[in-house]
This record gives C-alpha cells, sequence and structure tokens, in this order.
C-alpha cells in the first residue's frame, strides 16, 4: 500500500545512510551524495539521475500525475500544480478552498459582488447586489415571535434604524443542510456596520455569529444536522454616517450537504455506515471518547481522497481520520493535522475489497465535539 501524500521521513535524519531518494537523508544538506543513483530503485522507469525526485515510490517521478495531496508527484518542483490544490491566479484561494474561477484573481469567496452576470464571490448567486426582494421585513419584527418568514433560495430586505433596532427572521430546512446567510449592505449604499447571529429553535441557543470587524458585510457558513426551524438576527455593531435609518439585504441559501448520514452507534468496523466513493457522508463527532466508522469498497488501483470539511463547515471540530486494511484493525494511514486544519489525504489501493475509515477529535480538551463532511472522491 502506497500514501501519496507524504514523504517517508522515517530514514531522515542527521547521521542516517544516504539512498536515493533525491532526499538529504543525513541532513548534511546535499543529497544522495557519494552514492550510485543509475539504477531504478522503484521501477517506474526512471532513475535519479534522469529526474526522479524519489526513488522510492513508483507514482512520483517526472511523468507522475499531480494530485492535490501536498507532494510533487511530476518532480518539476511544484507541488499540486494542475489540481483543484493550487492557487493558479495568485489570489491566495485555490479551488480546494472554494475559489469558483482560479483563473481570475477578482474572483473568490472574498470578493466583492459586482453587477457583471459573474458570481464573484463564489456563494453560489449571481449578481445578488441587483436581485428584488423575495421578503420585505415588517415592523415589529424584534423578536422570534414576532420574525419574519422567510425560505431557502430568497432574498429578504430590511432597514435597520438607530437605537437598538433589531430584525428577526426565521428560517425552516431539512436534516443536514448546509446554510450560508450573507448579509450585503454595501449592495445597497448603506454604510450599515451590520452583526449577523443564527439561533437554533429556541431562540436562545447561538449557532454561529458574525460581526466582520474588518468592514466587510457579515457572513455565516454553517452545517446543520437537525432539520426544523432557526431564527436569525440582524442588528448594527455601529452605525457611522448617513441618516437613521440603514438598508440591507440578507440572502438566505442551503443545500442537502450528504449523501449518507452517520447511523449511531457506529464505532468499530462491525457497525461500521457504509459509504459510496464519490460521496459526502455527514456526521457529528461527540466529545473525545466517540468514534465514527465508515465502510467503503474499492476496486484494484483505485485513488481515493477522503477529506473532512468541519473548521471549513463552520464548525470547531478539530477531526483526525485514521484508514483501515479489510481487516478493520491494521491502520495504514493517520492524518491528524494540528489546530483548525481540517485532515486530508489520497490513498492508492492495489488491491480491491472493502475498507474503513474512521473520523474522530484530535483534542481532548477543546474543540472536540462538532459536526462534519466527510468528503470522497474516487479517480
Amino acid at each position: 500500500y502506497h500514501s501519496v501524500r507524504y514523504y517517508d521521513i522515517a530514514y531522515t535524519y542527521p547521521g542516517a545512510a544516504e539512498f536515493c531518494d533525491g532526499l538529504d537523508n543525513d541532513c548534511d544538506t546535499t543529497a544522495d551524495e557519494d552514492i550510485d543513483c543509475s539504477g531504478d530503485g522503484d521501477g517506474d522507469g526512471f532513475t535519479v539521475n534522469e529526474g526522479d525526485c524519489d526513488d522510492t515510490n513508483d507514482t512520483i517521478n517526472p511523468d507522475g500525475v499531480e494530485i492535490c495531496n501536498g507532494i510533487d508527484e511530476d518532480c518539476d518542483s511544484t507541488i499540486d500544480n494542475d489540481t483543484e490544490c493550487y492557487d493558479d491566479d495568485g489570489d491566495g484561494v485555490t479551488e480546494a478552498n472554494g475559489d469558483c474561477d482560479d483563473t481570475n484573481d477578482q474572483i473568490n469567496p472574498s470578493a466583492t459582488e459586482v453587477t457583471d452576470s459573474i458570481d464573484n464571490d463564489c456563494d453560489g448567486l449571481v449578481d445578488e447586489n441587483v436581485a428584488p426582494c423575495d421578503v420585505d421585513e415588517i415592523e415589529p419584527n424584534s423578536s422570534t415571535g414576532l420574525a419574519d418568514a422567510v425560505d431557502v433560495g430568497e432574498l429578504a430586505c430590511g432597514v435597520i434604524g438607530q437605537g437598538g433596532d433589531e430584525d428577526w427572521f426565521s428560517i425552516t430546512v431539512s436534516d443536514w443542510t448546509q446554510l450560508y446567510l450573507d448579509i450585503d449592505a454595501d449592495a445597497t449604499g448603506s454604510p450599515l456596520d451590520a452583526t449577523l447571529t443564527l439561533y437554533e429553535s429556541d431562540g436562545t441557543t447561538q449557532v454561529a455569529y458574525n460581526d466582520d470587524t474588518d468592514g466587510a458585510d457579515p457572513y455565516i457558513s454553517t452545517l446543520l444536522p437537525e432539520g426544523g426551524t432557526y431564527y436569525v438576527k440582524v442588528e448594527a455593531f455601529s452605525i457611522t454616517a448617513g441618516g437613521s435609518d440603514h438598508t440591507y439585504e440578507l440572502w438566505v441559501f442551503g443545500f442537502d450537504a450528504c449523501d449518507t448520514a452517520e447511523i449511531e452507534p457506529n464505532n468499530s468496523d462491525s457497525l461500521a455506515d457504509f459509504l459510496s466513493p464519490g460521496g459526502t457522508s455527514c456526521g457529528y463527532v461527540n466529545g473525545w471518547s466517540d468514534t465514527d466508522w465508515f465502510a467503503f469498497t474499492v476496486a484494484s488501483g483505485d485513488f481515493v481522497t477522503f477529506d473532512i470539511d468541519a473548521y471549513a463547515v463552520g464548525t470547531g471540530l478539530e477531526a483526525q481520520l485514521t484508514l483501515f486494511d479489510t481487516d478493520g484493525s491494521n491502520q495504514l494511514f493517520k492524518d491528524e493535522p494540528s489546530g483548525t486544519a481540517d485532515p486530508y489525504f489520497t490513498w492508492y489501493f492495489p488491491v480491491s475489497g472493502t475498507y474503513y475509515i474512521e473520523v474522530e477529535s484530535d483534542n481532548i480538551v477543546s474543540n472536540a465535539s462538532g459536526n462534519y463532511l466527510l468528503v470522497t472522491t474516487i479517480f
């Protein structure tokens, strides 16, 4: 079996023996010194002298195919080029991180929507700054009991007055909805510095909050495992200019995020939920002791990418992924990134069969619970 994400660094340390892998194994700043690299160590048809930058891995050579995994498969000294993990337009955002046009540095999730028939800010909406309102707020709407109803896919328009005005909206969603809430005051020429808060059905339990202190309009993206009615509150963080009333638009957008939802208990290979590679599974890790197992079947020669979206979908879960062999006990690979990075790796399966992937928290102190998406891609 081969991981195609990380170089094997077990033989790289001061005093280690050099061998033909294009690496400085003994940490003396020189790679492959004093050894003969004229042979083809991994049988891929290329020697180190012919440009093989890792002669211990037959998927890495000048004819290698780049995949999104942090490795230079084609030995051109550029990592992940020609994949969704490479920032082609240099705007600081890759396709893997939400850039919907990586050939244009003016189009990315941080861009400002302008009227040009293009989705400039990559939120799935085109020219929302000039779209007609589906719902106009009706005062009073300063509480959950007075909230104006708005559907997923609609644009609500409102006015925040000075003196502590609040506008509340109710939204009904289905299970496992990926919900996007986007305030746009700039589009209406308003100086409103808004805050945006999403609450559960009780109207008091906060799900997400954004005041965008950098001066941009607030935006919320979050995964909601339980369907039902949620409440959105719009208010002013500060009002700096322009009279007593300040207009805004609230875009509500969402979709069913998963093909398969976890069913508890699923804390072992024998209880694993089945997923189909190429689909998205949804789950919830409830503390550091909770583990979610999924079983999947692959054919010989398949590459599968495993991508956890937790922070990326607005949850606080610090997750880790562990891949197991067909016996459910032999660990093949573990990705346990530090901090707020979501785990991600690609694996090559030379032998067909049913394998297992485990999702769990990597932190027993904080951020040990939360929703996640397990996105799989097969090629």
